[in-house]
């Protein structure tokens, strides 16, 4: 529409300018004729229906002209409310879609924070040896005569009274030990080893997981246990096999157990009996671990 418009302006403009350079020229012979003539010719019927002709085109490009104006504005007005009701649904949809970023951005922050709580070292799993001397405080009580952490009673004393209905006696010979007092076994285990015939260096290899600060009792997690019904080597008694079958179900483990001597520097020692907890211990003996190995296993995780 706008190019024919421009089209017939054009058009128009040229034609006008055409008239004009021919009634220039034409001017002197009109001016000539008589203006009776004239009249004459113009009251002709042809005439008038001419110029009523000519008045309707120019009435109708008059009204084309304002209606493609009005068109033309409208238009206008159009584009600017479209692109200010742009502007403003941008903004909105962007300070909204902010909002949501940030607010599910600050709902994964918080189930993230929910569902991995900060928690306390797991006491079960603080292993000491040569590597890791105990520098921990014991939480202790007496059980049976013997000190031992106070949380690992109640499991313990399950435990007893399990093996007891199966038939088994077990009794706790001990438990926590002092840095000094493991010092003293220590220094004897050295003589008695030097008095069999090993050199001094040898002899401190061998007895290196009793020295004082690097033994399991120092915890109050780990006791000696014993069959008081039943004489000979313990390895051999239907103690050590009702505990083989049934001590992780009380949260126990062997820390010293057999073919475990490179992992853990000591002898296989079937009576040490080591407090992990229930699934910890159930998890070692599945994978056949000492508690050397376990540790390692979680923390490479």
């Amino acid at each position: 529409m706008f190019t024919w418009l421009t089209k017939r302006l054009k058009s128009s403009s040229a034609m006008h300018r055409r008239r004009k350079a021919v009634r220039r020229k034409c001017a002197p012979v009109i001016n000539a004729i008589p203006p009776e003539r004239i009249k004459k010719v113009r009251d002709k019927p042809e005439w008038k229906k001419m110029h009523e002709v000519r008045a309707i085109r120019a009435g109708m490009l008059a009204t084309i002209l304002a209606i493609a104006a009005v068109l033309v504005i409208g238009v206008i007005v159009v584009l600017n409310m479209v692109k200010k009701a742009d502007n403003l649904e941008w903004a909105w949809l962007n300070e909204f879609l902010g909002k949501t970023a940030s607010s599910e951005s600050s709902a994964v922050s918080e189930r993230t924070e929910e569902s991995v709580p900060e928690e306390p070292e797991d006491f079960r799993l603080l292993l000491v040896n040569t590597e890791h001397p105990y520098t921990e405080t014991p939480e202790l009580t007496d059980f049976e005569g013997v000190k031992v952490d106070k949380r690992i009673t109640e499991d313990l004393s399950a435990m007893l009274s399990a093996a007891k209905k199966d038939g088994v006696s077990l009794s706790v010979l001990s438990g926590y030990v002092s840095v000094e007092d493991q010092e003293a076994v220590y220094q004897q285990k050295l003589q008695e080893l030097m008095d069999a015939g090993s050199t001094r260096v040898s002899a401190e290899t061998k007895a290196a997981a009793l020295k004082g600060g690097c033994s399991e009792y120092h915890t109050g997690l780990t006791v000696r246990l014993a069959s008081p019904d039943e004489t000979g080597v313990f390895s051999e008694s239907a103690a050590y096999r009702w505990l083989l079958q049934n001590s992780v179900q009380y949260g126990f483990v062997f820390r010293y157990p057999e073919n475990k001597t490179r992992q853990t520097g000591a002898e296989f020692d079937p009576q040490a009996l080591r407090y992990v907890g229930k699934d910890h211990a159930t998890r070692m003996r599945q994978m056949e671990m000492c508690l050397e190995e376990y540790v390692d296993y979680l923390s490479s995780r």
